[in-house]
């Protein structure tokens, strides 16, 4: 199956995939609204490489016949693609911590109502 590479967005590193997975898929997100789905026959999609120090991942596209690639449409969405890694603050994007012990949660106990509960009610019965 053809394809060519278009790039890479993001910080996050091997052996996280599915942060690498999630950030490239923005960067889909970005692609399509900037330059449009791909042209028929053709699709986005993640390649994954094997390197001496783990896997590194690319958006690229892919097609299943031997025509050619869809240069035009490749030049636009590699610019797209460098527009938009260099405007998001990647450092500032990172998975929440899976820590049970949470401090937010610790001021909260299951089944106790919220203070502004009652305000929440008033507001739904004056939009009514």
């Amino acid at each position: 199956m053809p394809r060519e590479s278009i790039g890479d967005c993001g910080s996050a590193e091997y052996p996280d995939k599915d942060w690498i997975t999630a950030e490239l898929e923005l960067g889909f997100c970005y692609i399509r609204h900037a330059c449009g789905d791909p042209p028929d026959g053709y699709e986005l999609g993640i390649t994954w490489h094997q390197h001496d120090l783990g896997e590194y991942a690319t958006i690229d596209i892919i097609w299943d016949d031997y025509r050619d690639a869809p240069w035009e449409y490749i030049s636009r969405a590699e610019r797209a693609l460098a527009r938009f890694d260099e405007a998001v603050n990647w450092s500032e994007l990172h998975p929440e911590a899976h820590d049970d012990d949470d401090e937010d949660d610790d001021d909260y106990e299951e089944g106790e109502p919220e203070d502004d509960e009652d305000e929440d009610e008033d507001q739904r019965r004056s939009l009514h």
